[in-house]
C-alpha cells in the first residue's frame, strides 16, 4: 500500500500570529468565531453537508456520501467515539484529506461553511481528554521535496518562530520519513512550551498503521533551530522545535 501524500506534501511556511494579539483571521478560529456553541449532532450533520458538496463539486460525489454517511452515522454516540472515527476519516486516502490541507494553507475562507466543520472536529480532538493516552513528545520526523527558495526562506528563519497552518503528518520512525523527498525535518518539543505533547499518536487509528503516524495539530507554532546538509547523503536537515 503506497504512504498517502500527507506525509510529505511540502507546507507553505506562514508567519507565526505570536505577536499579533489575535489569529481570528486563520481558518479554523474565524469558523469557531463564528459558530461557538453549536451542538454535536449539528456539527456533524453541518460537516457531513459540507462535505458533499465539495465532493459533488470535484468530481468525487460517492466517495463524500460515503464520508458523510459515516459522519451522520455518530450522532449520539460518545465524544470518545466521535473524535477517533474523526481521526480515522482524515487518516484514509481520499480527496478529503488532501482539500483540507490545501483549504487550510491557503487560508480559503470561501470554504469556511463546507469545511469548517469538519476542520474543527479535527483540530478539538488534539486537546480532547480522548487523546490525552496518546499524546506522543518524542522527536517526530517528516519528509518533504522542497525547492531551493524554500529551503532559503528557512534558513531565513533560523531563530523565528513560524507556523505550519495544515495538519501536519509525521513519523516516529526516521527510516519511514527519510524515504521521501530532498529533505527531512526533524521535530522536538521546545522545552520553555506550556504544551506536554507534540502530536497525536493515531497509528492505531490510522489507514496507514505501518507509517507509525503522529498528527501536529493545524496553527501548531515552531521555531526553526538549524538546516544543514548532510554531505554523505546531499539531504536537507531541518530541526524545528514545537512551542
Amino acid at each position: 500500500m503506497q504512504c498517502p501524500e500527507r506525509f510529505y506534501v511540502s507546507q507553505k511556511l506562514t508567519k507565526s500570529f505570536s505577536n499579533q494579539t489575535t489569529n481570528d483571521g486563520r481558518f479554523i478560529n474565524e469558523w469557531k468565531r463564528q459558530n461557538r456553541g453549536r451542538p454535536m449532532n449539528e456539527l456533524l450533520d453541518r460537516a457531513a453537508d459540507g462535505i458533499v458538496k465539495e465532493g459533488t463539486r470535484l468530481s468525487e460525489p460517492i466517495e463524500a456520501e460515503w464520508i458523510a454517511d459515516e459522519l451522520r452515522s455518530l450522532k449520539n454516540k460518545p465524544n470518545e467515539e466521535i473524535e477517533m472515527n474523526v481521526v480515522s476519516i482524515y487518516t484514509r486516502e481520499s480527496f478529503l484529506y488532501r482539500l483540507v490541507n490545501v483549504t487550510l494553507r491557503e487560508n480559503d475562507l470561501s470554504k469556511l461553511e463546507n469545511l469548517g466543520p469538519f476542520c474543527w472536529l479535527l483540530f478539538h480532538c488534539d486537546c480532547s481528554s480522548t487523546f490525552r493516552t496518546l499524546g506522543y513528545a518524542d522527536t517526530l520526523y517528516r519528509g518533504a521535496d522542497l525547492d531551493n527558495t524554500t529551503i532559503e526562506s528557512y534558513k531565513q528563519a533560523i531563530g523565528l518562530v513560524k507556523t505550519w497552518d495544515a495538519f501536519s503528518s509525521t513519523s516516529k520512525n526516521r527510516i519511514k520519513a527519510e524515504s521521501f523527498g530532498n529533505t527531512l525535518f526533524i521535530i522536538n518539543l521546545a522545552k520553555s512550551t506550556s504544551y506536554r505533547f507534540s502530536g497525536m499518536d493515531i497509528s492505531s487509528l490510522s489507514a496507514y498503521p505501518n507509517e507509525e503516524e503522529v498528527l501536529i495539530r493545524a496553527s501548531r507554532n515552531f521555531r526553526v533551530e538549524n538546516v544543514e546538509q548532510d554531505n554523505s547523503t546531499g539531504k536537507y536537515l531541518i530541526y524545528l522545535s514545537l512551542c
